[in-house]
């Protein structure tokens, strides 16, 4: 939908994108009309000078289908805008600055000027700016509470647009554009016109792309400022993983990218593929540029390249059948541990480090696995295959006090079990298939004691260490013997 207006109570409407015009009728005795403006697709004014003299606001609330009559101005109105949807200014030739607060209901002057006021434009409820004669440009920062005067001397500033924070342009007379980037507290000479026309309206298209439109069918353009940014398509890697960044720079012709701990550290493609081998947390930066302008964008802590975890399941290879066994891996920070089991049952350990395995009632062959992953990411898998047996050459009960550490063992078993006071103890250890290797006798001390065992010539395999008490009483555990 759109809508243009001119002489003589003139007004057509598009709503097809401009294909075909139809008039319609907004007001009555218009000499012409000044200004069209929208806050949003349905709530609009249309500014007119009535041949009585004076102005009226005509009101829309339904996307231009119908107008209402709105507010008067004793004076011929030549711009008007919204600051809120409440909230809007005018400006004319009564030498004043004229606001609504009511949706252009009505409005009331809150300000008088020396001269002409000819352009107006509101970034929000604070922010605005007034164009007028002999080169006057009036800013307010408050609503228009009060207002702050600049003045060229000979300008009529017809065209004015204020962006949403604190720059805004204002151009007229020959051509001439002046720029303020702090609130109106100074303005600058943007563009030096040939002085062969005067310009009267500005827009602008969303990325800043800007048109002064002026007379005798003068335009000019102005293209927008670099705008430096860009993206990576992931930014919590593993070691060995590629980023792929992409550049979303506006304006830019040349890039110059550095990336820290990457592979290549600096790079002048637009959207280069880097390499992280090291892990850490790593800033990235981008310097675009064209033939007038450049612009840095730096993103502290970026990419967060983790240690890709390297699992290795160690523990005993051949059990025996309903026996509880224990397996690990390496522990290492914000990894999580994710454990299965072929032929046996985790009983406890699940998500840890370290886990015990029940293995099960039939011999055969099973397996112990790990899954590890740093942030749900960097998954890695170990397995380790375990033999299942009968071991029926030896009753291997488990022992609730019977201890034996390491578990493998290369050199010395270490023996540790609750004693009686001058018990005579046997220490044995035999095959898995019941072979007798090496017997040991001592005297209990009546509490808990250790004994220490010579290993070293045993061949690498399955054994178990047996006790027997005097009682009778016999206690056994498997181990597991490496070289």
């Amino acid at each position: 939908n759109g809508f243009a207006a001119g002489w003589n109570n003139y007004f057509i409407k598009t709503t097809n994108g401009g294909t075909s015009w139809t008039p319609i009728t907004v007001g009555t005795d218009v000499w012409y009309y000044a200004d069209i403006k929208f806050w949003d697709e349905n709530n609009g004014v249309a500014a007119a000078v009535m041949n009585s003299g004076g102005s009226r606001i005509y009101k829309t609330n339904n996307g231009g289908f119908s107008w209402t009559l709105g507010g008067s101005l004793a004076y011929s109105v030549l711009d008007i805008c919204y600051a809120d949807q409440n909230t809007l200014y005018a400006v004319g030739t009564g030498n004043v600055i004229s606001r609504s607060v009511n949706g252009g209901q009505s409005f009331s002057n809150i300000y008088q000027s020396t001269g002409i006021t000819m352009g107006v434009d509101f970034a929000n409820i604070n922010f605005g700016v007034i164009g007028g004669e002999d080169g006057k440009i009036l800013t307010t920062n408050d609503g228009g509470s009060t207002w702050s005067s600049f003045s060229t001397g000979y300008h009529s500033f017809y065209a004015v647009h204020v962006f949403d924070k604190d720059s805004a342009y204002a151009a007229g007379t020959d051509e001439d554009i002046y720029k303020t980037t702090n609130s109106g507290n100074s303005w600058t000479l943007a563009f030096n016109g040939s002085g062969s026309a005067t310009m009267y309206n500005f827009s602008f298209t969303e990325n800043n792309t800007g048109i002064c439109s002026g007379s005798g069918g003068t335009m000019m353009r102005r293209d927008p400022p670099i705008a430096t940014n860009f993206i990576a398509d992931q930014t919590e890697i593993c070691t060995g993983s590629q980023v792929q960044f992409t550049d979303l720079s506006v304006g830019a012709t040349s890039w110059e990218w550095y990336f820290e701990g990457g592979t290549p550290e600096t790079s002048n493609v637009q959207n280069p593929l880097i390499m992280y081998y090291q892990s850490g947390i790593f800033d990235v930066s981008l310097s675009s540029s064209n033939a007038e302008q450049s612009q840095t964008t730096l993103m502290n802590d970026y990419i967060t390249v983790y240690e890709q975890p390297q699992p290795m399941v160690t523990g005993i290879e051949n059990v025996c059948i309903n026996h509880v066994e224990n397996y690990m891996t390496t522990a290492q920070e914000n990894v999580t541990y994710d454990w299965e089991t072929i032929g046996g049952e985790i009983i406890s350990g699940q998500g840890s480090s370290a886990i015990q395995v029940l293995w099960g009632a039939e011999s055969g062959v099973g397996n112990v696995i790990v899954n590890e992953s740093i942030n749900g990411n960097c998954i890695e898998s170990d397995t380790l295959d375990v033999n299942i047996d009968l071991c029926s050459g030896v009753e291997t009960k488990r022992s609730t006090t019977l201890q034996i550490f390491p578990n493998p063992v290369t050199n010395t078993l270490t023996i540790s079990f609750q004693s009686i006071q001058n018990e005579a103890i046997n220490i044995n250890i035999y095959t898995i298939s019941g072979i007798k290797k090496i017997g040991k006798s001592i005297i209990g001390i009546g509490e808990v004691q250790q004994t220490n065992i010579n290993v070293k010539d045993l061949s690498a395999g399955m054994y178990v260490v047996e006790i027997i008490r005097k009682s009778g009483e016999t206690e056994r555990v498997k181990f597991q013997k490496i070289d």
